[in-house]
């Protein structure tokens, strides 16, 4: 969220891939087997988190970062494109994470404004392409083999939505939000399972509309990237 061209919000999910990595047990070979990945895990954990003076200054650094976000409001900075979904998204994510872990709501009213903001990004069609999954349009062409313009239903990155509404509901914890924000969570979830295959491919995203600037979509594109 600063002035530079640094993507930011890309860093926490660093830390989601050594977990990932280190559940998969993958059998590496060479330099990088030195370590199994759980143990690559655990030294960037307990170098970090282990340490109470590090530990104290990462929690001024996000509370900082979260105070600017909260200032700024919906006054979100251009990144790729101007104004989608997931620039909103992560800083709903961000505030909830910080709610979740210091028990302040404070941060849950700032996170209000994102949630909202992020919700009208997504409506309520009766199809599992689009109920619920935050409207894209460029994804294809940025990240495609194809380089296709057009509405991406889905697209993975809609599932941040679905971040940002587990950590409301859960943390919410009474009967009624929690079971309205989870649901909500896992359709968009499993909304997404469409962009694979049953063999187990995927794509990045799925081309929707009949055709855009005369080309043919309604495809999934060939790569499985970003």
């Amino acid at each position: 969220m600063g002035r530079g061209r640094k993507r930011l919000y890309n860093w926490p999910w660093v830390l989601q891939f050594h977990i990932t990595v280190a559940a998969l047990d993958l059998n590496l070979t060479g330099p990088v087997a030195d370590e199994t990945p759980l143990e690559r895990f655990m030294m960037t954990l307990e170098n970090f988190y282990a340490n109470e003076e590090r530990l104290g200054r990462a929690r001024e650094l996000y509370e900082a970062h979260a105070e600017h976000i909260t200032q700024r409001g919906v006054d979100y900075r251009e990144f790729e494109v101007n104004f989608e979904q997931s620039i909103v998204a992560p800083a709903a994510v961000m505030l909830l994470e910080l709610w979740r872990y210091t028990s302040d709501d404070k941060w849950l009213e700032a996170a209000k404004l994102h949630l909202d903001t992020m919700l009208c990004f997504a409506g309520k069609q009766p199809y599992y392409r689009l109920h619920d999954v935050s409207i894209r349009h460029w994804d294809g062409f940025w990240f495609g083999k194809d380089r296709m313009w057009g509405d991406t239903f889905p697209h993975h990155w809609s599932t941040i939505s679905a971040v940002a509404l587990h950590h409301c509901g859960t943390g919410l914890g009474n009967d009624t939000d929690e079971e309205r924000w989870l649901k909500t969570a896992d359709g968009i979830m499993r909304n997404n399972l469409a962009l694979f295959e049953a063999g187990g491919k995927a794509s990045c995203p799925y081309i929707y509309p009949a055709s855009a600037s005369g080309r043919n979509g309604n495809y999934r594109d060939h790569y499985a990237n970003d």
